[in-house]
Formats: C-alpha cells, sequence, structure tokens
C-alpha cells in the first residue's frame, strides 16, 4: 500500500469500528482461531467476546514496522490496562486465550463445539431484558469511557429518566416486583 492507501484502509478500519460501537444491541465476538492486528482490533471493537481454547490475540502490528489502525490502541487501553496494553503493542505479544481471558480481553474460554452455543445463549438473556435500556446502557459505556463520571453521571440521568413511566418500564417492573414478593 501507499501512504495514502493506508490512510483510506485506517479510515475504513475505524468507520466499521465505529458503526459497530454505534449499534444498539450490543455485539459479541465469537472467536475460535487468531486474532491478530486487525483481527483483535475487531474483537476490541465489539462489547463481548468469548473464545475457543485455541484462539490467539495480539496487536502484532509493530513487527511490520506499523501501529495498530482501526483504533487498538485505545481500546486495548480500556480492556486491559494502559501497562500491560503498551507491553502487549510494543512486544508485538500473542496471548492464548487463558491469558486474553485474565487480562479482560474476552469474557469466557469455552471448548470449540460449544462457542456458538455459548453465544447464542448470552445473546438470549440480554435479548430477554429491555430493548431500550440495554441500547441506552450500551451508549452511555460507549460514549461516556474516558470522559470522566460528572459526564457518565449526566448520561445516566437523562436515560434513567427517559425510560422511567415507559409502558415497557412499568411491565418490567410490576413483574420484577410480583415475582420477588413485593
Amino acid at each position: 500500500m501507499t501512504a495514502a492507501d493506508a490512510l483510506s484502509y485506517s479510515r475504513a478500519g475505524q468507520h466499521l469500528m465505529k458503526a459497530i460501537e454505534a449499534l444498539p444491541a450490543p455485539v459479541i465476538a465469537a472467536v475460535s482461531g487468531p486474532a491478530l492486528g486487525g483481527g483483535c482490533e475487531l474483537v476490541l471493537g465489539c462489547d463481548l467476546a468469548v473464545c475457543t481454547e485455541d484462539a490467539t490475540f495480539g496487536q502484532i502490528e509493530v513487527n511490520g514496522g506499523v501501529v495498530p489502525a482501526f483504533g487498538g490502541t485505545w481500546r486495548l487501553v480500556r480492556r486491559v490496562g494502559y501497562q500491560r496494553a503498551c507491553q502487549m503493542i510494543y512486544t508485538a505479544a500473542i496471548l492464548d486465550a487463558q491469558t486474553a481471558k485474565a487480562t479482560g480481553i474476552v469474557l469466557d474460554v469455552v471448548p470449540r463445539g460449544e462457542l456458538l452455543a455459548h453465544c447464542h445463549a448470552m445473546a438470549t438473556q440480554i435479548a430477554g431484558a429491555s430493548r431500550a435500556a440495554v441500547a441506552e446502557a450500551k451508549r452511555i459505556l460507549t460514549e461516556s469511557s474516558g470522559r470522566g463520571p460528572e459526564t457518565a453521571n449526566s448520561m445516566e440521568q437523562a436515560a434513567f429518566s427517559s425510560l422511567f413511566g415507559t409502558p415497557d418500564q412499568r411491565l418490567r417492573m410490576e413483574a420484577f416486583v410480583a415475582g420477588h414478593g413485593g
């Protein structure tokens, strides 16, 4: 690629990550192999990630003389913390599945034959919650990251009050109270 091509490629990758984050529903990454470079960035762009025991993860771009180009630098910091992100990016470390879980890149590690069923069960559980509330929670989690508690608190207050008293909220609260002896 030329430098101009690389710029277009990076912009396209960042646009894709932004589109995933903007979806009103959570996105679950199901990883069953290597997620290196852009593949790892794609996983970091998803809300939740589950992998098989043989999956690997890494921001290996420095080995090719470049840096992550789809938001992998700051998304990795958000997932694993600053020092671990520095270490992973500077050394092009490749993590196995259990290490990826221990560092927070993935939520669960499951046998290969159980990956899609596990992700489907997680999606089904999420789908049982209020669609509007989940969409607002995702928006707040995404947009408030790195902005400080005051911004996050304001966003929570606005979302909470806008959802309160809707027909969906009333039905769900009544069902919850009835189911818990209230």
